[in-house]
């Protein structure tokens, strides 16, 4: 009767047994985890900077998620993004655990628990979203946790409605998430209507339980708060009561159900492949043995699982966006408990094939299981493994560097300004420059247009068709700088060379810079070229570095100026600052010459090449 009772020894111990699970599954994806921003044309750049400011996420707004994040960005470890990818790495691991201790009420063995946790664990599509901010191992945790708890409340004695308050709190709390959760809602009715009439009598007031639900919901006005003060990233949120709802009910999102134009076309080909890189085909063997078995055990329970199952696949398959696999994420961690199932099943047959130690031959037989299942796991780590992806971060860190000038303008698509933005909020790294975010070239033409008019410094993080038949272009590191006039003279620090390459063109100097990178060590080859006349062709230039030998351990091929410039748009007379990043090799191969072609890309015909040595 104390109103704080112990734990008995047994609760102890599978507590600890949970724990030891759920340390074991977050060191695996603290190995593979993200260091910092990894992607730039996926949602996960977006909440990492949401959750610093904390701001609004693209619908449905994801509340929960915003306000979570930000409590991780408190964390005294790695950089912001570092601490919003551990939240995923700790949803998935909970996700994990959860998993486990649902099993156990299932009543399966801990072997069975054991093979349908590791098959979740070490998913691909799972396994890769905990190793980045995203949203989904988060929902895959609020799947789990409602799987179980629907399956206790038909167990719970007269009375106690604790249990059915829990469960309402957290549908509530799973619709300030992510909003496919609603597919679970038909398998978890259908559950409670199979099993009415084992809770009819202890049936709670419905009053509390539809107020325990709806109290999570107020996380909404999380919104509305916030946008008094600030909008989303791409500017599109309106902080009006059509606008707030048309973000929450996400009502924009219905065209990926028929006309999503940047959406690949999946064949039936497609989907399997995708099933196999999840559990192979002996896991998938398995979950048809575990189907089997949990239909003539449970009805009801199969029902639940089959029917939550079949809900996701169908709405994973109909909807049209280019990372569809993550929305089979609830599909395979179903399967992942029918394989448990199975897993029970072959401990059955190991006791009875071997009925002197039916243990030892039932624990043999789902070794040899796993261990069938250790080359996909192993192929998924090397998928999913972002532990060294530092390429977007550097590149960013690169761009920000650079000499720009106080109050410039940089231009680009969304997922490059946020990147940008990142480093500016994040780490206070130059405030001061402008980011112009347009995903439509005619919205970026037009902000360099304006921008030029006011007598702004302009640069561009990639080509734009039609800005160099107006505006003289020219490299600065990774961005393109836009010039009102040609460039007409040489910088003091340069190597001159002053050698024609062809009739038409001449190589004046050229400068080089050594970049020390997390991704890899780099040389920066800024050459300086200056055409005679107009060039009536487009022309690409090859840049290479050779060894003693001659051998090439470097290229990068390209039209000039960041494949911004052609050679057609180059005015007579004019200095074109052009450049390329050349990767450095690790082993004992040594750069030691620098070769330069001149090429027509048509027919690969050389116009010229120039070889200097490198020091």
């Amino acid at each position: 009767m104390h109103p704080y009772p112990r734990l008995s020894t047994s609760s102890r111990y599978r507590f600890r047994l949970y724990l030891l699970l759920f340390l074991a599954v977050l060191a695996v994806y603290l190995r593979t985890l993200a260091p910092t921003i990894a992607t730039l044309f996926d949602d996960s750049l977006e909440f990492q900077l949401v959750a610093f400011q904390p701001g609004i996420a693209h619908p449905t707004g994801y509340p929960l998620y915003t306000l979570l994040g930000k409590l991780f960005t408190w964390l005294p470890v790695g950089d912001v993004a570092y601490r919003v990818n551990l939240l995923s790495a700790v949803a998935a691991a909970g996700a994990v655990t959860s998993l486990a201790w649902l099993l156990r009420r299932l009543g399966l063995p801990a072997l069975a628990v054991l093979t349908g946790v590791l098959a979740l664990a070490f998913s691909r599509t799972f396994w890769s979203q905990a190793t980045i901010a995203e949203v989904y191992t988060l929902h895959a945790l609020f799947v789990v946790l409602l799987l179980g708890l629907t399956l206790r409340l038909p167990e719970a004695p007269a009375g106690a409605h604790r249990v059915w308050y829990a469960w309402a709190a957290l549908l509530g709390l799973s619709l300030t998430h992510h909003r496919t959760i609603l597919l679970l809602w038909p398998a978890l009715l259908a559950y409670l209507w199979w099993t009415r009439r084992t809770w009819a009598d202890s049936r709670p007031p419905w009053k509390a339980v539809l107020g325990s639900a709806l109290a999570p919901l107020l996380l909404y006005l999380y919104i509305p708060l916030r946008g008094l003060s600030i909008t989303s990233l791409d500017g599109t949120y309106e902080n009006t009561w059509s606008g707030f709802w048309q973000w929450v009910t996400a009502s924009g999102y219905g065209s990926f159900f028929s006309a999503n134009p940047l959406a690949p076309h999946y064949a039936i080909g497609d989907y399997l492949s995708l099933a196999g890189q999840q559990f192979g085909l002996l896991g998938w063997a398995l979950a048809a043995v575990g189907l089997v078995a949990a239909w003539r055990q449970d009805r009801h329970r199969a029902g639940l699982f089959l029917l939550a199952g079949l809900t996701n696949l169908l709405f994973a398959v109909g909807y049209q966006v280019p990372d569809v696999e993550v929305f089979f994420i609830p599909v395979f961690l179903i399967v992942a408990i029918f394989i448990a199932w199975g897993a029970q099943m072959l401990v059955g047959w190991g006791a009875r094939l071997h009925r002197q130690n039916p243990g030892a031959a039932g624990g043999l037989l789902v070794a040899l299981v796993l261990l069938g299942m250790l080359p996909s796991w192993a192929a998924s780590f090397r998928a999913v493994d972002r532990s060294n992806q530092w390429a977007v971060y550097e590149d960013g860190l690169d761009a920000l560097h650079q000499p720009l000038p106080d109050g410039a303008v940089v231009i680009g698509i969304l997922g490059e300004m946020t990147r940008l933005r990142y480093f500016q909020q994040t780490a206070g790294l130059r405030p001061d420059l402008r980011t112009v975010a347009a995903d439509r070239e005619a919205d970026r033409l037009a902000a360099v247009r304006e921008n030029m008019a006011a007598g702004r410094t302009v640069y561009l993080t990639r080509p734009l068709p039609g800005v160099e038949s107006r505006y003289a272009l020219a490299v600065e590191g990774p961005l393109i700088r836009v010039l009102p006039a040609p460039l007409s003279g040489l910088p003091a620090s340069v190597h001159r060379i002053d050698q024609p390459v062809s009739d038409d063109i001449a190589l004046l100097a050229y400068q080089r810079e050594p970049l020390a990178r997390r991704d890899g060590n780099r040389l920066r080859l800024t050459l300086y070229w200056q055409p005679a006349e107009r060039l009536p062709t487009s022309l690409k230039v090859s840049a290479r570095l050779l060894d003693a030998t001659g051998e090439k351990i470097a290229q990068q091929d390209g039209i000039p100026v960041h494949n911004a410039y052609p050679t057609t748009a180059w005015r007579a007379g004019e200095i074109v600052r052009d450049g390329y990043d050349l990767p450095l090799p690790d082993g004992p191969g040594k750069a030691t010459d620098v070769l330069v072609i001149v090429y027509d890309p048509s027919d690969l015909h050389e116009i010229g090449r120039l070889e200097w040595p490198l020091d």
